[in-house]
């Protein structure tokens, strides 16, 4: 299981938000389908890759549901402080509107 903050909820629904950046790899693998704290949510995982905090592009920020990259790093910052490596988890959401 994945655990997303309510404020994502809408944009997984839709498909604006299609990766998710961890700390670890919370268990998942490539391939899994995975429930969240969502009940109607269920998602599929397309894709795990290790990727450091100044790799992170705008293109990212946009597919994890970012306005921007810096919001994104700031998000990050505050979510992880001090982390450096994070794991890109990228999936297709199974439920999808």
């Amino acid at each position: 299981m994945i655990l997303f903050k309510k404020q994502f909820r809408e944009n997984i629904i839709s498909g604006k938000k299609t990766t998710t950046l961890r700390k670890n790899k919370c268990g998942v693998s490539e391939g899994k389908i995975i429930k969240t704290n969502f009940k109607d949510i269920s998602l599929k995982i397309l894709k795990i890759e290790e990727i450091l905090k100044n790799e992170i592009s705008e293109s990212i920020a946009k597919s994890d549901g970012f306005v921007s990259k810096e919001k994104l790093i700031s998000f990050l910052e505050n979510y992880a402080p001090g982390t450096e490596k994070f794991f890109l988890v990228k999936f297709e959401n199974l439920n999808a509107s």
